[in-house]
């Protein structure tokens, strides 16, 4: 869902506490050329004075998030998402929509000239015209290597979840004895084998930490 964080059009969808911490995030990725994809006009010295773009980025929450922005002389409006998938297609709706919009300008011919220097998305003219779905394949590198990221804090969150339930379980049946086990597994609704499966691998695991601290202590 895209969330609006920056712009002279309509409110934001962030804290306002964080809003100036969002516009460094996204000016340091502006500097750093991140756009994977965009489309822009170009003013008499060279500056791009239309400019539409998807860009990766981290925000200041630390999550990775793909912004899509609308930056002109006189109106900007920042928006942004965890979907690829979403981002491409605002992306490509908002150049559609500013072309459609645009005013033409002719030559000293009268033949129209393009409303773009620039562009990546079908269908849209403009001088220079590049291939949007090969820029589509460096994004979707980027995202597969953010998944993988997140997947593998997820792992070793779970691991370490896993082996602080499987201490607990052992040390409150081996604190409880008889009976433990049953009290254990009615209070977290598993059945017994599963509870006893758990607090045994707890007590492997506690026997390798007592054995390795005492080959720290030789």
């Amino acid at each position: 869902m895209l969330r609006v964080i920056r712009s002279s059009i309509q409110g934001i969808d962030i804290d306002t506490d964080q809003a100036d911490e969002f516009e460094a995030a996204i000016d340091a990725a502006l500097g750093r050329r991140d756009e994977v994809r965009e489309t822009f006009s170009l003013d008499e010295i060279g500056q791009k004075s239309y400019h539409l773009a998807v860009m990766p980025y981290t925000d200041p929450n630390g999550e990775h998030r793909w912004v899509i922005f609308d930056s002109g002389p006189s109106e900007c409006d920042f928006q942004d998402t965890d979907d690829l998938d979403e981002a491409i297609a605002a992306y490509e709706e908002w150049v559609r929509g500013a072309t459609a919009g645009a005013m033409p300008s002719y030559d000293e011919d009268g033949e129209e000239l393009p409303i773009w220097d620039e562009t990546d998305v079908e269908g849209v003219s403009a001088k220079e015209i590049y291939d949007g779905a090969a820029k589509n394949d460096t994004a979707r590198l980027i995202d597969a290597e953010w998944a993988h990221e997140e997947f593998s804090k997820a792992e070793e969150s779970y691991q370490q979840a896993t082996q602080r339930r499987q201490v607990a379980f052992a040390k409150m049946i081996d604190s409880w004895g008889r009976g433990g086990q049953a009290v254990l597994a009615k209070r977290v609704d598993i059945k017994e084998p599963t509870v006893k499966v758990v607090a045994d691998k707890g007590r492997a695991l506690l026997a390798q930490r007592h054995e390795g601290d005492e080959k720290s202590g030789e």
